[in-house]
């Protein structure tokens, strides 16, 4: 019974790329000097053989999958790396695979909160501060035709509510500019953005400006 559970063991282990481990139990039982176990050390024996051909090969192929890891990066494609890396055993990743590994995962985590917070804000139709979550998303994952529409969309909604707010401020100028209060008429333009306007509206703002500058 207890043969058999270290065997179970080895397996759990060695789907977990932990051949050391493995091979060391093997070692073990084929360490063992009971006669009545004559045929499990021979297997003990043989299997130490295999799962030493077995980790060079994977190893190899932990190695061709990291690099199309590092060619999914270089594209941005990270959702695409992280599929890749999963293929990799954790027993059997170096140091540079642990690393990619930690730094992908962490950013598939910021992917998934993101989403998550976007898709709420999308359904509860507020979406007024959502644009710099969905930039940040589309840098994460710029393949995602979805996010950039959206991203179009709610820039444009932002342009018409920065306009809307300095039509406001520019009705306030005028009046504050017919009487003659320059700096005050500037202080009201504050936060408008000169290229969103118009050619006169844009007119009127850097003529406000000159005039506090001046007087």
């Amino acid at each position: 019974a207890l043969i058999e559970s270290e065997l179970e063991k080895v397996e759990r282990l060695r789907t977990d790329g932990m051949y050391a481990a493995a091979i060391e139990i093997h070692q073990r039982i084929s360490s063992g000097g009971d006669s009545r176990l004559a045929l499990t050390v021979e297997l003990a024996i043989q299997r130490v053989d295999e799962l030493q051909r077995e980790r060079m090969e994977r190893q190899q192929t932990a190695e061709e999958v990291f690099r199309a890891v590092e060619g999914r990066l270089a594209e941005r494609d990270h959702v695409g790396a992280h599929r890749e890396l999963c293929r990799i055993p954790p027993g059997l990743r170096n140091r540079a695979m642990q690393e990619t590994w930690e730094q992908v995962s962490a950013t598939m985590k910021e992917i998934e909160e993101l989403t998550t917070r976007i898709r709420k804000s999308l359904k509860s139709q507020q979406d007024e501060h959502l644009l710099p979550h969905v930039l940040r998303l589309l840098e994460l994952r710029p393949e995602d035709t979805r996010l950039a529409r959206l991203a179009k969309e709610l820039k444009q909604r932002r342009d018409q509510r920065d306009l809307r707010v300095a039509d406001q401020r520019l009705s306030e100028c005028r009046s504050l500019l017919a009487s003659q209060a320059y700096e005050q008429a500037a202080g009201q333009l504050t936060g408008v953005n000169p290229n969103l306007l118009p050619p006169k509206p844009r007119e009127l703002f850097d003529t406000t400006h000159e005039l506090a500058w001046i007087l």
